[in-house]
């Protein structure tokens, strides 16, 4: 048994680090408490806030005030994806001293729209402020007026979000991937259709890739020969002589079939590295729900 002088600092040192405990363990449970009524906070405001555009882009009116977001004037749909999605948006905003709106979509994604109260802009190719944190992914549409185009610009976003399940780039554009959008509806369709029309330029083999290419080049170009031998660094002879060969492998002219080959090539672009097996997988993936 401690001396009775000594059982007295003991207990004051017993009851001082009780209460440091105390007070630590309150203070980790207050917290904990905050967090948590934070995040139900925020998630009942987004759940409120996604409803509202839903009922927004199915036609129904809603109340401006509590969007928290004006439809009049430009707005621009952006769809992010990855590490930092809402971040890229509101700092797109940020930089560009414009109002966002955001609602978490399914997937992981997150829907926004940029918007400005002056319907006019300087460029709508003007998107240096959509500059996403690595890992980060963005689909974007076109700038659109008022209701209607907020509307359209975010069915764009979402058309563009669609490719960029196939390719991802770091920002996909509506306008660079409308066609592969319009066609991707049914992959084993377009499938087939590149088959048909490539025929034997389909094949993996060296030749075909350089035939490919050539044409690809060709019809990016304008069909003009020396602005092709130019892109792919070949001279204005060897493009004609592999134009002749492609023509004799596909037997028929490139002229009256260039609508259908540069559709086929560019689809061939998009879909290159999946398999045949892959398709039905790949198709629930790019025609699933919209991500509102």
């Amino acid at each position: 048994m401690p001396q009775s002088s000594q059982r007295l600092p003991v207990l004051r040192h017993i009851s001082q680090y009780q209460f440091i405990w105390n007070d630590r363990v309150n203070a980790s449970i207050i917290e904990a408490y905050q967090q948590e009524y934070r995040a139900f906070y925020l998630q009942g405001r987004d759940r409120k806030r996604r409803a509202l555009v839903r009922d927004l882009l199915a036609g129904i009116p809603v109340d401006e005030s509590a969007l928290g977001y004006s439809l009049r004037g430009r707005h621009l749909c952006v769809i992010a994806w990855g590490a930092a999605p809402e971040a890229a948006i509101k700092k797109a905003a940020a930089s560009l001293g414009w109002q966002s709106l955001t609602v978490s979509g399914a997937a992981g994604t997150v829907v926004g729209w940029l918007g400005r109260p002056n319907t006019k802009i300087a460029s709508d190719d003007d998107l240096s402020a959509l500059d996403a944190a690595p890992e980060t992914f963005l689909a974007v549409g076109q700038y659109g007026d008022n209701l209607d185009g907020m509307q359209r610009s975010y069915r764009q976003a979402w058309q563009a979000y669609r490719v960029a399940q196939i390719h991802p780039q770091p920002m996909t554009r509506y306008t660079s991937v409308a066609l592969e959008a319009l066609v991707l509806r049914d992959l084993p369709a377009v499938r087939d259709f590149i088959v048909e029309q490539l025929g034997p330029l389909y094949r993996s083999d060296e030749r075909a890739k350089v035939l490919r290419e050539t044409l690809s080049a060709y019809f990016a170009s304008g069909q003009n020969a020396a602005s092709t031998a130019s892109v792919i660094g070949v001279h204005e002879r060897t493009v004609a002589y592999r134009l002749r060969s492609a023509e004799k492998i596909l037997d028929r002219s490139i002229a009256t079939s260039r609508d259908e080959l540069s559709i086929a090539l560019r689809m061939y672009a998009l879909l290159q590295e999946q398999e045949r097996a892959d398709l039905v997988a790949l198709q629930d993936q790019v025609v699933g729900p919209a991500p509102l």
